[in-house]
């Protein structure tokens, strides 16, 4: 046993030693875990540990991993045809996720239009191209603590982290930054008074395009708003006549425990809506949603997506993703479950030293951490190589703030035990 135990972690280190070789550094990794297998809530390595999954692949598996209809739609679309290429031909598979999509974003399911790309930021270089190309102006207003993506447009409106715009400086320019609330110390109403102050001195407002927005933020926090911030963002973009992009590319698909972020208001929509992550159900697929009039004002030439765009195999697993989602009623078991896993961390966490907050809402949720260590970053992965080591596999976001988003089904005992294996990690901090 000793000797295949040696065995075991030689080939491992190996393996992680290969990793360094062979991919870029800038492609980096939470946790050096060799990752085998996948089965609902759990992650299981190379030795047949399994871990507890809560990162659902950074928001992108709603159904955990290997969901047996996932599987089954996969196959049976793999027998047909996986790829003809994005403007080859007309698919099927495209048209129904279309569809299902529409009916998801407020005010779209009558005359909107669905154009598909491969990625979150794929689909934000999208919207700030088309809403460019519609209103025929250069600017677009986005928010501080907000993540957007890492191409280069997506970055250019991207402020949650300075790193991320390093070496980016000549893309600044046809963007503007102003606080998020509850982010920073400003109210909805002074961010308001800032963007007009703006208007009045610097800015005219004939030249703004969009205003673009998380209705919560993700990588800056998992930061809810106040109440009364998008629906005066809203007023202001009819005010100003300029587009309302929403980027609900972490926050959709049932993530905050309504289909969007935007369904927490009554009566509100957005001219342009940006989807990623989840709708591809674990496939590299993402989309731009807007009314058809403003769709044709898009200039040809300017999208964004290219050969894999929609590929046929990631629309039929987001199709069957969004119907078992509404066949096991998961939206309502996120809002369901969001409120008591929220309640149990918020219980069990606030004896600690360590502990100051959790933030989020539905199954998007932030656990902020106090720390006296000069790095931020050794400190983040001190705590995430705790947690690997109590079976749980979590990411960060914004500042000492762990990252938790499990998958839509997640049970109450899953909840349970993950509440019971992170009091452990923290509880070492007393």
């Amino acid at each position: 046993m000793i000797n295949l135990g040696l065995a075991y972690l030689n080939y491992m280190s190996n393996l992680i030693d290969k990793h360094y070789i062979n991919i870029g550094k800038v492609s980096y990794r939470y946790h050096e875990l060799v990752i085998d297998r996948g089965q609902g809530t759990y992650i299981y390595d190379k030795n047949r540990k399994k871990y507890l999954d809560f990162t659902s692949g950074m928001a992108a598996n709603p159904l955990g991993h290997t969901h047996p209809r996932i599987i089954k739609t996969i196959q049976k679309q793999t027998k047909k045809i996986i790829h003809a290429g994005a403007r080859v031909g007309i698919y099927e598979p495209q048209i129904k996720l279309a569809e299902e999509l529409k009916k998801i974003c407020p005010g779209m399911k009558k005359d909107g239009q669905v154009v598909f790309a491969n990625s979150g930021s794929e689909a934000i270089e999208n919207a700030l191209k088309f809403a460019r190309s519609a209103t025929s102006k250069p600017i677009i207003i986005s928010f501080l603590g907000a993540f957007h993506g890492r191409t280069l447009g997506a970055t250019s409106v991207t402020a949650s982290r300075a790193s991320y715009r390093r070496f980016s400086e000549t893309i600044y320019n046809g963007t503007l930054q102003v606080p998020y609330p509850n982010y920073s110390f400003f109210t909805t109403d002074q961010i308001i008074d800032l963007l007009k102050l703006y208007f009045k001195s610097t800015l005219p407002i004939t030249s703004v395009a969009g205003i673009i927005v998380e209705p919560i933020l993700g990588e800056g926090g998992c930061i809810v708003p106040p109440k009364d911030f998008l629906p005066k963002i809203r007023k202001l973009c009819d005010k100003i006549d300029c587009l309302l992009i929403l980027d609900e590319i972490q926050t959709g698909i049932g993530r905050t425990g309504k289909w969007l972020a935007i369904d927490h208001y009554d009566n509100l929509s957005a001219d342009v809506y940006c989807l990623g992550k989840a709708i591809g159900g674990g496939f590299p697929v993402s989309a731009v949603i807007a009314k058809k009039d403003l769709m044709d004002k898009w200039a040809m030439g300017l999208h964004v997506g290219g050969t894999f765009a929609g590929n046929i195999v990631g629309c039929a697993a987001g199709l069957e993703t969004i119907k078992t989602i509404k066949d096991e009623h998961l939206v309502e078991n996120a809002n369901i479950m969001g409120k008591y896993l929220q309640n149990r961390l918020q219980q069990e966490l606030s004896k600690f030293k360590i502990f100051i907050s959790i933030n989020g809402i539905g199954l998007m949720i932030g656990i902020k951490l106090r720390s006296n260590h000069k790095n931020t970053q050794i400190f983040e992965r001190e705590v995430l190589n705790k947690c690997i080591q109590e079976g749980i596999i979590l990411t960060t976001c914004a500042e000492n703030t762990l990252r938790i988003l499990p998958p839509l089904n997640i049970k109450k005992e899953d909840c349970d035990e993950f509440v019971k294996r992170i009091t452990k990690v923290l509880s070492f901090y007393g």
